[in-house]
Protein backbone atom coordinates (compact mmCIF):
# COMPACT_ATOMS: atom_id res chain seq x y z
CA UNK A 1 0.00 0.00 0.00
CA UNK A 2 1.73 3.50 -1.05
CA UNK A 3 1.23 6.37 1.34
CA UNK A 4 0.03 9.35 -0.63
CA UNK A 5 -1.11 13.03 1.29
CA UNK A 6 -4.49 11.80 1.95
CA UNK A 7 -3.70 8.41 3.65
CA UNK A 8 -2.93 8.95 7.53
CA UNK A 9 -0.66 6.35 8.52
CA UNK A 10 -2.01 4.90 11.94
CA UNK A 11 0.41 3.68 14.47
CA UNK A 12 0.52 -0.26 15.21
CA UNK A 13 -0.64 -1.44 19.03
CA UNK A 14 -0.04 -4.47 20.88
CA UNK A 15 -2.47 -4.92 23.01
CA UNK A 16 -2.04 -6.97 26.35
CA UNK A 17 -4.48 -8.76 28.52
CA UNK A 18 -4.17 -9.73 32.05
CA UNK A 19 -5.68 -12.75 33.86
CA UNK A 20 -7.29 -9.83 35.76
CA UNK A 21 -9.12 -8.58 32.71
CA UNK A 22 -6.80 -5.15 32.93
CA UNK A 23 -5.00 -4.36 29.74
CA UNK A 24 -2.24 -1.97 28.90
CA UNK A 25 -1.60 -0.32 25.32
CA UNK A 26 2.42 -0.51 24.23
CA UNK A 27 2.51 1.79 20.89
CA UNK A 28 5.86 2.72 19.44
CA UNK A 29 6.02 6.05 21.45
CA UNK A 30 4.55 5.52 24.59
CA UNK A 31 3.23 2.64 27.01
CA UNK A 32 0.18 3.53 28.74
CA UNK A 33 -1.40 2.56 31.57
CA UNK A 34 -4.89 2.76 32.45
CA UNK A 35 -5.53 4.76 35.32
CA UNK A 36 -8.49 5.61 37.94
CA UNK A 37 -9.70 2.09 39.65
CA UNK A 38 -6.37 0.10 39.40
CA UNK A 39 -5.85 0.39 42.77
CA UNK A 40 -8.41 -1.67 42.89
CA UNK A 41 -8.38 -3.86 40.71
CA UNK A 42 -5.05 -4.82 41.75
CA UNK A 43 -6.68 -4.99 45.78
CA UNK A 44 -8.82 -8.35 44.24
CA UNK A 45 -6.46 -9.96 42.42
CA UNK A 46 -3.84 -10.02 45.44
CA UNK A 47 -6.83 -10.70 47.47
CA UNK A 48 -7.72 -13.87 45.31
CA UNK A 49 -4.12 -14.76 45.18
CA UNK A 50 -3.93 -14.64 48.82
CA UNK A 51 -6.69 -16.79 49.51
CA UNK A 52 -5.82 -19.47 47.07
CA UNK A 53 -2.32 -19.57 48.34
CA UNK A 54 -2.88 -19.64 52.06
CA UNK A 55 -6.27 -21.91 51.84
CA UNK A 56 -4.62 -24.87 53.83
CA UNK A 57 -2.37 -22.78 56.35
CA UNK A 58 -2.90 -24.17 59.57
CA UNK A 59 -1.01 -21.07 61.56
CA UNK A 60 -3.07 -17.75 61.10
CA UNK A 61 0.74 -16.35 61.39
CA UNK A 62 1.82 -18.52 58.31
CA UNK A 63 -1.43 -16.21 56.35
CA UNK A 64 -0.27 -13.00 57.39
CA UNK A 65 3.21 -13.42 56.86
CA UNK A 66 2.55 -14.29 53.31
CA UNK A 67 4.02 -12.17 50.39
CA UNK A 68 0.35 -11.28 49.07
CA UNK A 69 -0.90 -10.33 52.83
CA UNK A 70 2.00 -8.01 52.74
CA UNK A 71 1.50 -6.28 49.59
CA UNK A 72 -1.98 -5.55 50.21
CA UNK A 73 -1.10 -4.16 53.78
CA UNK A 74 1.35 -1.75 51.72
CA UNK A 75 -1.75 -0.49 49.62
CA UNK A 76 -2.68 1.61 52.77
CA UNK A 77 -5.60 3.39 53.69
CA UNK A 78 -7.40 4.09 50.29
CA UNK A 79 -7.98 0.03 50.25
CA UNK A 80 -9.96 0.43 53.81
CA UNK A 81 -12.97 0.29 52.23
CA UNK A 82 -12.15 -2.66 50.29
CA UNK A 83 -11.21 -4.59 53.15
CA UNK A 84 -14.74 -3.52 54.66
CA UNK A 85 -16.68 -4.68 51.75
CA UNK A 86 -14.25 -8.17 51.73
CA UNK A 87 -15.12 -9.61 55.67
CA UNK A 88 -18.80 -8.14 55.16
CA UNK A 89 -18.80 -10.91 52.61
CA UNK A 90 -16.48 -13.31 53.82
CA UNK A 91 -14.98 -12.80 57.23
CA UNK A 92 -11.44 -14.29 57.21
CA UNK A 93 -7.88 -13.72 58.41
CA UNK A 94 -7.78 -10.52 55.45
CA UNK A 95 -8.62 -8.58 58.49
CA UNK A 96 -5.92 -8.89 60.22
CA UNK A 97 -4.76 -6.18 57.62
CA UNK A 98 -7.17 -3.50 59.45
CA UNK A 99 -5.49 -2.73 62.54
CA UNK A 100 -1.97 -2.70 60.77
CA UNK A 101 -2.98 0.06 57.94
CA UNK A 102 -5.24 1.77 59.85
CA UNK A 103 -3.42 1.83 63.67
CA UNK A 104 -6.60 0.98 65.25
CA UNK A 105 -8.26 -2.17 66.75
CA UNK A 106 -11.71 -2.36 68.16
CA UNK A 107 -11.94 -5.62 68.42
CA UNK A 108 -11.95 -6.91 72.05
CA UNK A 109 -10.57 -10.31 73.86
CA UNK A 110 -14.60 -11.08 73.66
CA UNK A 111 -14.44 -11.37 69.97
CA UNK A 112 -11.17 -11.97 69.32
CA UNK A 113 -10.93 -15.94 67.71
CA UNK A 114 -14.79 -15.41 66.36
CA UNK A 115 -14.36 -13.89 62.80
CA UNK A 116 -17.96 -13.08 62.21
CA UNK A 117 -18.05 -11.09 65.74
CA UNK A 118 -14.47 -9.50 64.70
CA UNK A 119 -15.84 -8.38 60.93
CA UNK A 120 -19.02 -7.14 62.95
CA UNK A 121 -16.89 -4.87 64.69
CA UNK A 122 -15.10 -3.98 62.24
CA UNK A 123 -17.63 -3.57 60.22
CA UNK A 124 -19.85 -0.56 63.06
CA UNK A 125 -15.82 0.79 63.45
CA UNK A 126 -15.98 1.82 60.19
CA UNK A 127 -19.24 3.23 59.52
CA UNK A 128 -18.76 5.11 63.32
CA UNK A 129 -15.12 5.97 62.81
CA UNK A 130 -13.48 5.63 59.78
CA UNK A 131 -16.26 7.42 57.81
CA UNK A 132 -16.13 10.35 60.35
CA UNK A 133 -12.59 11.36 59.78
CA UNK A 134 -11.90 10.99 56.01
Amino acid sequence: MNQNENTVAMPRCVYLMESSAASSIISPNARYNSTGDDYVTKFQRLVRQWRAETLYYSSMRESIEHQKFREIVAMGEKIVPLLIEEIETQPDPLMAALPLITGEDPVTDRERGNFAAMASVWIEWFKNEWRDNQ
